[in-house]
């Protein structure tokens, strides 16, 4: 803007020296110029009584913060929203709710909305209360626990305490010498707790006084023991010595496999009663099998099981006599005859497995209950031991072991890489209890809290750890009992930075406005700002507020003390020209720069400063007062509309997240506006007339008050600075700052405008050049803090790694509108209403529909072979599963008696929820015909075979690998789906799943596959996969996923439509439209900052610099987000956003100046530009 034409050297104009005094203006007032107007006069307090603009004002702030106040305890915590906000117009988003609404989100029997009541839950046979939720009770009641045999309560829930750790510096949590780290943490945690004292100073080791403990079984008098932990230690603990304690536990009862551990031994070898070819032992002689079961088996473990069936005798003879319910829960493995245990060592046999003693939390027959690692074992295995311990957990085809390394090893453990790398690995262990909340809270105040405190001892432990291990290792501890105390630690310290902030903010508004009372006023016209702008946003509105609106807090502590400052400024000066000076001191704001702490960068923003008026007036204090209100008026009323404008166009964005901020921090900028003009305006005549004392400036008791020291002081020894005080009558002395960024910086500015310009258009450049190629898309959620606490790490990790919210799931569905699925947006996701549309399911009712479907689900069966890659439980696999081909092992008596599968190992999971194949069981069932047929008949009719081992007739297709379908005509399909055979088979069914330990299954296929009818037939059908992804990607990632997923559904179900969602997807969309909706945004935003400058100056060369500028702002910006490791996310979005809005408002204010300078030429405005304003905009900054 200093360049010009007329400019006829490389130096300005001739300037005054620093120091020298401005001459007064002649210039008389004009009439009626700055007459106060009725407005001003009320504002003044020359209407009504002088007071009663001020309270008027003050009372309305007040009235809509008590309104406010109102709303929240009427709305409860539902004001607040943390849901995820979602992009409603894409067809993925909506897919995605229109299921959740077809399908139905509500939860039928005990989990239904009216049994979260305590009192209808107990009032329930079929429920009971625990946890403060309400279940289906259980079948089978439990006896009455022993002491420390259930977990202790903490809150309603189990007082777990889980460790993460961390393997830093490259290394892996596997080698050795970790291994050895964490062992003596867990050792010194799980045994005297470090020296924890409770809070009467007595000491309280864990495995004496708190840690779970098990019982043994036939042994009523034991007094039991720690009962074994969740560790990963585990599996590297099971050497000789570890072997022979579980050997002897085992022996001692701590067992719940009973005669089947029996074939355990210290022997890696094949299990003793398992053939070599993969089966059971005897089984080659079906004659003397069937006569005696154990013929073929090695002694030892025959009389093992004889005396285990002697033991049981009693229990045996005893549920003759009981119901089948009371039989069936009296049944246990130990007591379980092993005519009963057949077919699962069959199907045990079948993976020719060893019988090795192994450690807790395999699920295996050969651990112990008890096993507790921290006192029981003697080290840890290495070498050969070690190596077998990593091929074990890496073998698809051991289960036991593998669902041990998916429990404790994180998601990014890669067993197809040679190191085998472990980054995390986890610990899980419970306190014991009797089930009672009173004990817990005994646990958290007597135990755990205090300076000597069991979670004090653990930090202390953490700490010795961490330095013996060089740096290397990081422990993390989460637990129940101190979850509050962490996340309070974080808000308390959190809350003293917020309060310090304002206090300094005020502070410093104290010193510049050299007011206490105007400095309150200031920070109520500010802070009061948010709950009026709430209050139009919650009550007017009806809008919920979400977490990052409160961002405005900070913005709006800028924007506020800007135009606060600006009034005061204005009034002020109106005081120059009658003869009373203003000046201050350069070295006020080069300390207040110098010693700016970055940790309050957005506090920086209070530092305003004034800008001198222009005109004269009469002497009167209520002309000076219109002449300041309305010099003050539209600066501020130009800057408001410019960063109002910028926020609103954010109205436009696809994302909500963006578009609410936008919306809401315009609101809060106008409201800031209206109450800086109304209040503040107020406050600074109640100040004038009633509150001024009589000292003058540099004396203590002057304006400042306190900084009336400072001031003494400056006078007296800065003289050559400070300026002598000018008497009464002498032309005003322009204010160092001024004279500072009108002189030296001009010059300099001046000079060297030619490579200042070249200098920011490379910089420009180059942040542009630098955001196009680096700059990506977030590849995670919003971190939830610093990843320097433990608690904040440890939660990202768990959230990233271990999969807390179980395995992904990916649903398929048919039955929605292909154009609209969802009809209607309710105000929550539970409201919305979804578009069924019978075209879109019509051609899956079909005999060809249904058999393409059963071949979706099935298509899962192919597993790893042949490089297909379609079910395992890594991220090369599609679908999280049994690696192995085929679907998981069958129980062949239990589907042979029922018609229902259920794998023989509980641990395969084949990694689907499909109604169609438990329907075509069924029909198997129901066609055959061969339920109630003896054996004499049952071999005669065809279809049907006869199980002589079980005495049952069954269908021959239950014999096949898979049941060949033909799909049946759309009437009779959809009449057998509706029939009440159907339903009580399904219940039965289910019934079953829960005996057997699949009860999970039951609970998930409420929601994740099933079928919707009415009198016209299908409405809608839905089928649901185990996902392998992860839960945090990269867009790059997640557009990959879909893509996968996609092809699997097209390939396996070319012809009957529907469409497939994921939770996934929605992040996805999120991601997608994220750079779209910035540069739409960004785009939008500056060209509303063009349109309003251009109306405020009418100017089009003024409008155009001013947004090349704010261009080349947002630019820097950008190209800064990657360089400082930041991606493109939710919140940098809405910063980039924020960035043109503020600096809109920096610019106008330089821009305002220039437009309505005096001087004729460029140059002579662009330095009143920045000898005005650069105070403000510096400050400000």
């Amino acid at each position: 803007l200093a360049s010009s034409k007329d400019a006829a050297a490389e130096t300005p104009r001739d300037l005054p020296p620093i120091g020298v005094m401005a001459e007064v203006s002649t210039v008389q007032p004009q009439d009626g110029k700055n007459k106060p107007n009725a407005w001003i006069m009320f504002l003044a307090g020359q209407r009504v009584c002088p007071l009663c603009s001020f309270i008027t004002w003050l009372l309305i702030g007040i009235l809509f913060f008590f309104l406010f106040i109102r709303e929240i305890m009427a709305q409860g915590d539902k004001i607040f929203s943390f849901d995820q906000q979602i992009v409603k117009s894409n067809i993925n988003v909506q897919n995605y709710y229109a299921l959740l609404a077809a399908r139905g989100q509500e939860e039928s029997g005990c989990l239904d909305e009216a049994h979260k009541d305590q009192r209808t839950c107990r009032n329930d046979d079929k429920c009971e209360w625990s946890f403060r939720t309400c279940k289906e009770k259980v079948l089978c009641p439990r006896p009455d626990p022993k002491p420390r045999q259930n977990m202790l309560l903490v809150n309603g829930g189990p007082a777990w305490v889980a460790l993460i750790y961390e393997a830093k510096n490259g290394r892996s949590l596997l080698d050795d010498d970790m291994l050895g780290h964490v062992d003596k943490f867990e050792r010194i945690l799980m045994t005297t707790a470090n020296g924890a004292q409770t809070t009467r100073g007595a000491p309280s080791p864990w495995d004496e006084d708190w840690c779970l403990k098990a019982y043994p079984s036939g042994n009523d008098n034991h007094t039991g023991k720690c009962a074994a932990t969740s560790s990963f230690l585990n599996m590297f603990s099971m050497n000789a010595h570890s072997r022979q304690v579980t050997a002897q536990q085992v022996r001692d009862g701590f067992s719940t496999s009973g005669p089947l551990s029996c074939m355990c031994s210290d022997s890696d070898a094949l299990c003793a009663v398992c053939t070599p070819g993969g089966g059971l032992k005897g089984m080659d002689n079906m004659t003397q099998f069937l006569m005696n079961p154990m013929y073929a088996w090695p002694a030892s473990v025959t009389s093992c099981i004889t005396q285990y069936a002697v033991q049981n005798a009693a229990a045996t003879a005893q549920r003759a006599n009981q119901t089948q319910t009371e039989s069936m829960c009296s049944r246990t493995l130990a007591g379980a005859p092993i005519q009963a245990l057949l077919p699962m060592l069959a199907s045990f046999c079948s993976t020719n497995p060893t019988c090795q003693w192994e450690p807790p939390g395999s699920g295996g027959f050969c651990s112990s209950t008890a096993f507790y690692r921290a006192t029981d074992a003697d080290g840890l295995v290495e070498g050969a031991e070690k190596e077998r311990v990593m091929s074990r957990m890496c073998d698809e085809q051991d289960l036991k072991w593998m669902g041990m390394r998916k429990s404790f090893l994180p998601a990014s453990f890669d067993c197809q890489s040679e190191d085998k790398k472990a980054q995390f690995a986890r610990t899980t262990f419970f306190p014991g209890g009797d089930g009672k909340d009173a004990e817990g809270e005994n646990f958290e105040t007597n135990y755990v809290g205090g300076m000597r405190g069991w979670f004090m001892s653990e930090q202390a432990l953490e700490m010795q750890i961490e330095k013996e291990s060089g740096g290397d290792l990081r422990v993390m501890l989460f637990s129940a009992s101190t979850l509050r105390q962490q996340f309070l630690g974080i808000l308390i310290v959190d809350m003293c930075l917020s309060i310090t902030s304002l206090v300094l903010v005020w502070a410093y508004m104290w010193w510049t406005l050299e007011s206490a009372f105007l400095a309150s006023c200031a920070m109520f016209e500010i802070l009061f700002s948010l709950p009026v702008a709430m209050s139009l946003w919650t009550v007017i509105c009806r809008q919920q507020i979400q977490f990052f609106q409160m961002l405005t807090v900070y913005m709006i502590l800028g924007i506020g003390a800007d135009d606060a400052f600006i009034l005061q400024d204005a009034w002020l000066q109106s005081r120059y020209l009658g003869g009373i000076q203003f000046f201050q001191m350069l070295t006020v704001y080069m300390i207040l720069g110098i010693g700016a702490d970055d940790a309050f960068i957005l506090q920086d923003a209070w530092l305003q400063s004034r800008y001198l008026g222009g005109e004269e007036t009469d002497g009167d204090w209520k002309t000076r007062f219109a002449w300041a209100y309305k010099r003050s008026f539209k600066a501020m009323a130009v800057t408001t509309a410019t960063t109002c404008g910028s926020f609103l166009i954010g109205a436009c964005s696809p994302l909500p997240q963006v578009r609410d901020f936008c919306i809401f921090a315009a609101v809060v900028v106008f409201v800031d506006w209206v109450f800086c003009e109304t209040f503040f305006a107020s406050a600074i005549v109640v100040n004038e007339r009633f509150l001024k004392c009589g000292c003058g400036k540099g004396e203590c008791c002057g304006p400042g008050c306190c900084c009336g020291l400072w001031r003494c002081c400056a006078a007296t020894f800065c003289k050559s600075r400070y300026g002598e005080t000018p008497p009464p009558g002498a032309p005003p002395q322009k204010r160092a700052m001024e004279r500072w960024f009108e002189g030296p910086l001009f010059r300099v500015l001046f000079k060297g405008r030619l490579g200042f310009v070249a200098f920011w258009l490379l910089l420009i450049v180059g942040m542009c050049v630098n955001a196009g190629m680096s700059l990506r898309t977030a590849s995670k959620a919003n971190p939830l803090g610093k990843e320097s606490l433990d608690v904040i790490r440890g939660a990202e990790i768990l959230r990233g790694e271990f999969s807390l919210d179980g395995v992904p799931k990916i649903s398929m569905a048919w039955g929605l509108d292909a154009e609209q699925p969802i009809s209607e947006w309710g105000t929550t996701h539970a409201d919305n209403k979804a578009t069924l549309s019978p075209a879109s399911i019509a051609t899956l009712a079909t005999p060809e529909g249904q058999k393409e479907l059963l071949s979706l689900c099935r298509a899962a069966d192919r597993g790893r072979a042949n490089g297909t890659n379609t079910r395992c439980d890594t991220s090369a696999c599609l679908i999280n599963g049994n690696a192995l081909e085929g679907i998981c092992e069958k129980n062949q008596d239990v589907l042979r008696q029922t018609g229902v599968y259920i794998p023989s190992d509980i641990l395969c999971q084949t990694g689907r929820y499909c109604f169609i194949e438990d329907f075509v069981r069924y029909w198997a069932w129901n066609a055959s015909g061969c339920e109630s047929l003896q054996a004499v008949a049952c071999r005669a009719k065809d279809g049907c075979s006869w199980d002589a081992s079980i005495n049952t007739c069954y269908p021959s297709k239950y014999d096949e690998d898979v049941i060949a379908y033909p799909g049946l005509p759309e009437e009779e399909f959809v009449a057998m789906l509706k029939s009440a055979e159907y339903t009580a088979w399904s219940e039965a069914r289910n019934d079953i799943l829960k005996e057997t330990g699949f009860g999970y299954i039951v609970t998930e296929e409420r929601t994740l596959t099933g079928v919707k009818m009415d009198d016209n037939g299908l409405m809608l059908a839905w089928v649901s996969f185990n996902g392998t992804f992860r839960t945090e990607n990269t867009v790059a990632q997640a557009n990959e996923w879909y893509s996968r997923w996609d092809t699997y559904m097209n390939d396996a179900a070319p012809t009957i439509g529907g469409f497939h969602t994921a939770d996934l997807w929605l992040f996805m969309v999120t991601q997608n439209e994220m750079v779209k909706a910035a540069i739409l945004g960004v785009g939008l935003s500056l060209l509303m900052a063009f349109l309003v400058l251009l109306a405020a100056t009418r100017n089009w060369w003024v409008s155009l610099f001013g947004l090349v500028n704010i261009t080349g702002i947002s630019a820097v910006f950008l190209g800064l987000v990657p360089l400082i490791g930041w991606s493109l996310g939710e919140n940098e979005c809405i910063f980039l956003i924020a960035v043109v809005g503020l600096s809109v408002d920096y610019s106008v204010h330089l821009l305002h100046v220039y437009n309505h300078s005096k001087e004729p030429d460029r140059v002579g405005r662009a330095k009143d530009a920045l000898g005005e304003m650069g105070i403000s905009v510096t400050n400000s900054a």
